[in-house]
C-alpha cells in the first residue's frame, strides 16, 4: 500500500513487486500469488475498496512468521541483523547504534527516526516516524 500512497501507478506497482519477487518466484507464480492482491489494494478488484496505507502502529502490531519480509524491521529483526541492515543503506554509525537502542528499549518509531536521520543525512527529528509515507 506505500507505493499506493505515494501515487504510483497500479501497473507500475505490479512491475515494481514483480520485480522484487524475481528472486523468489517466476512471474507466473507471481500473478496466481501476488498480483490479485496488489490489485485488490488498488480496489480494482474484489469488492473494490481503495484502501490506504497503515501507519507505524499498525504495522508495529502485524508479526511475520520466519523467512517473511513484512512488518517493522525495528521490532522485527535482532540486534546484529537490523545493524547489517542498516550498514547496507550506508547508515551513519552513531546512527545506527542509537536505532539498535531504540529498538532494543521497544521505541520502534525512534529507531525509525535515527535510522532516517543516519540514511539520508538530516538534522536530528523531535518526533519518531508515524507513517512510512513519511519517507517520501
Amino acid at each position: 500500500l506505500h507505493p499506493q500512497g505515494i501515487g504510483l501507478p497500479m501497473e507500475e506497482a505490479l512491475v515494481f513487486w514483480r520485480s522484487m519477487f524475481a528472486p523468489r518466484c517466476t512471474g507466473e507464480a507471481f500473478d496466481k500469488q501476488y498480483a490479485y492482491n496488489i490489485r485488490h489494494n488498488y480496489g480494482r478488484e474484489g469488492k473494490r475498496t481503495d484502501y490506504t496505507a497503515h501507519k507505524c502502529t499498525t504495522i508495529v502490531g502485524s508479526s511475520g512468521g520466519p523467512g517473511d519480509h513484512h512488518g517493522c524491521p525495528y521490532r522485527r529483526l535482532d540486534e546484529s541483523a537490523l545493524r547489517a541492515a542498516l550498514g547496507r543503506l550506508k547508515c551513519d554509525d552513531r546512527k545506527v547504534e542509537e536505532a539498535v537502542s531504540k529498538a532494543r528499549d521497544g521505541h520502534y518509531q525512534l529507531a525509525c527516526a535515527a535510522a532516517f536521520e543516519g540514511v539520508h543525512r538530516v538534522p536530528e527529528m523531535d518526533v519518531g516516524i508515524s507513517a512510512p509515507l513519511q519517507y517520501y
